[in-house]
């Protein structure tokens, strides 16, 4: 992982702690937004890391819905 990912996934993340403690939601919500967040860097990316983060994604929005 170069500089830059490392960088984005860390904004991502502080971000989604961020939200998550506004909207009283960390654990479920904070994971979400973080995983769905960075989802969709990687995948703009091309990086195979995307599916594992959308199959965490998908699972945790099955559970909340």
């Amino acid at each position: 992982m170069n500089k830059k990912e490392f960088l984005i996934s860390i904004i991502c993340v502080i971000f989604s702690i961020i939200m998550g403690i506004l909207s009283n939601d960390i654990v479920i919500g904070g994971l979400i937004l973080a995983t769905g967040l960075l989802n969709g860097y990687f995948a703009g990316e091309g990086k195979r890391i995307n599916y594992i983060l959308g199959f965490i994604n998908y699972l945790l929005m099955a559970y909340v819905s």
